[in-house]
C-alpha cells in the first residue's frame, strides 16, 4: 500500500512554516482516513465500516468551517443518528432544522473529503459462513471483518494514485473494539511494514469534526443496507443523504462494497486451501497475543467523550 515517495515542493514550504529546520523529522501523512461504524449493536443484522480520507492540508479548514457551521445552527456536535430521530440534543428540532444540518455537512464532508469507502457485512450470513480459524485469528467482530475488508479495497486504491503512508483516526473504542481494532492495524503493517504501526489514534467524535462527518456516511449508507437487505422503512433524509454522497463526482467519490454469499465463500475457499498462510497467520496471532500482555500496560487512557 504505502508509496514512499518524494513530498512535493508545496508539502514542504508548508512543513516548513509550521516546524522550520525541523520539518524532515516530522513523520509526514498527506492524507488522514477517519474511520466509523454503524450497526455494530447486537440486535442489527448488518455491520458497516465506513472511511473519509481527509488531505492533511485540508484539516484545519475543515475544522473551521464545521466550527462556523456548529455556532450558526447551535449544536454541541453531529450525531446522525440522533439528529435524524430528533433525540438528545435534537430533541427540539424541527424538520427543516434537520433537514438544513444535514444539507449543510454533506456539503462540507464532500468539499474537504477526497474520498469516501463503506463495506457492509451482513451477519447472520458472516456467522454461518465464516470458519473458526478466520474469527480466532482474524477478529470476532463483524465490524473488525467490514473494516478489513474496507482496507483491502482502499489499499489499491492508494497505490494506484501514489500516496503515501495514511494516518488513520477511529471513534473511540474500548475493551474487545479497541483489542480487535489493534490486532488489526498490527496484522496489515506485518504485511505493509511502516504503513499501519504508529499511524492511528483514536478520538471522541464529538471533539473531531471528521468524524462527525463519516458518522453521516455511515449512518445512511446502514439506512441504505437495512433497506435492502431488510426491506426496512428508508427515511427520506437518509435516501437523500446516501444518493447525495454517490453522485458525486460522477458517482466516484463513495465507493460502497457487499460480502454476498458467492463472494464470501469464494473468499473463504481461496483462504483455507492456502495453508501455508493459515499457518503462519495462526503462528503470527499466538506471538501477538504474548507481546499485548505487555503493550497493553501501556496504552493510552481513553478520552473523556461528550458523546
Amino acid at each position: 500500500m504505502c508509496v514512499q515517495g518524494q513530498t512535493t515542493s508545496h508539502t514542504q514550504r508548508f512543513l516548513m512554516s509550521v516546524y522550520g529546520r525541523g520539518w524532515r523529522k516530522v513523520k509526514l501523512a498527506l492524507f488522514t482516513v477517519y474511520v466509523d461504524d454503524s450497526g455494530t449493536s447486537p440486535d442489527q443484522k448488518q455491520a458497516i465500516a465506513a472511511a473519509l480520507v481527509v488531505p492533511a492540508l485540508q484539516i484545519p479548514r475543515l475544522v473551521s468551517a464545521w466550527d462556523t457551521f456548529k455556532a450558526k445552527r447551535e449544536f454541541n456536535y453531529l450525531h446522525a443518528a440522533e439528529a435524524a430521530a430528533k433525540k438528545g440534543q435534537y430533541k427540539d428540532w424541527d424538520d427543516a432544522k434537520v433537514e438544513i444540518v444535514f444539507n449543510r455537512a454533506r456539503q462540507i464532508t464532500k468539499n474537504f473529503g477526497t474520498a469516501a469507502f463503506a463495506f457492509q457485512v451482513d451477519k447472520e450470513l458472516f456467522d454461518k459462513e465464516a470458519p473458526p480459524e478466520w474469527t480466532s485469528t482474524g477478529g470476532e467482530n463483524h465490524y473488525t471483518w467490514a473494516f478489513r475488508n474496507l482496507l483491502n479495497q482502499m489499499i489499491p486504491w492508494a497505490e494506484s494514485r501514489q500516496i503515501p503512508p495514511f494516518e488513520f483516526v477511529f471513534d473511540n473504542a474500548v475493551g474487545k473494539d479497541r483489542d480487535e481494532i489493534e490486532m488489526l492495524m498490527a496484522q496489515f503493517e506485518a504485511q505493509h511494514p511502516r504503513c499501519f504501526a504508529g499511524r492511528y489514534s483514536f478520538g471522541c467524535k464529538g471533539r473531531v469534526p471528521a468524524l462527525q462527518c463519516v458518522d453521516m456516511i455511515a449512518w445512511s449508507c446502514f439506512a441504505m443496507s437495512r433497506s435492502w437487505r431488510q426491506n426496512a422503512p428508508y427515511s427520506n433524509l437518509a435516501k437523500t443523504t446516501i444518493e447525495d454522497f454517490a453522485a458525486y463526482q460522477d458517482k466516484k467519490w463513495l465507493r460502497y462494497w457487499v460480502y454476498d454469499a458467492d463472494s464470501l465463500r469464494d473468499s473463504i475457499k481461496e483462504d483455507v486451501n492456502d495453508v501455508d498462510g493459515v499457518e503462519r497467520r495462526k503462528n503470527w496471532h499466538t506471538k501477538y497475543l504474548s507481546e499485548q500482555k505487555i503493550n497493553k500496560t501501556k496504552r493510552p487512557k481513553r478520552e473523556i467523550c461528550p458523546c
